[in-house]
């Protein structure tokens, strides 16, 4: 079983002011279980990951922060997502890199 364990979220782009606030909105996303917003019951993560091994767990974890992200925060793109595992606890501590949004390559 895996647990996520606090967030990082870092930035390739934009000013402290900016930063500040897309950072706070990538924060929340990433700790508010999906079902519990009112009004919104598909924003946060889903959680259904935490049962597999951590390695799935992971990866799970790494692609519903790319969706979400790119659903509830227009301003920023995950550039790399990056984990560090404690194996014997099951505790998984990822680190989001944040870039510009991607472009909308259909035009």
């Amino acid at each position: 079983m895996a647990y996520i364990e606090n967030a990082i979220v870092s930035f390739a782009y934009m000013s402290a002011s900016e930063i500040q606030k897309v950072q706070r909105s990538v924060e929340t996303l990433l700790s508010t279980a999906a079902g519990t917003m009112p009004m919104d019951r598909e924003f946060g993560l889903k959680c259904d990951f935490l049962d597999y091994p951590i390695d799935t767990a992971a990866n799970m974890y790494a692609l519903e922060i790319v969706e979400k992200v790119r659903r509830y925060i227009p301003e920023a793109s995950v550039l790399k997502t990056v984990f560090d595992f404690d194996r014997t606890s099951g505790i998984i501590y990822p680190t989001v890199i944040l870039g510009p949004p991607e472009e909308d390559e259909e035009l």
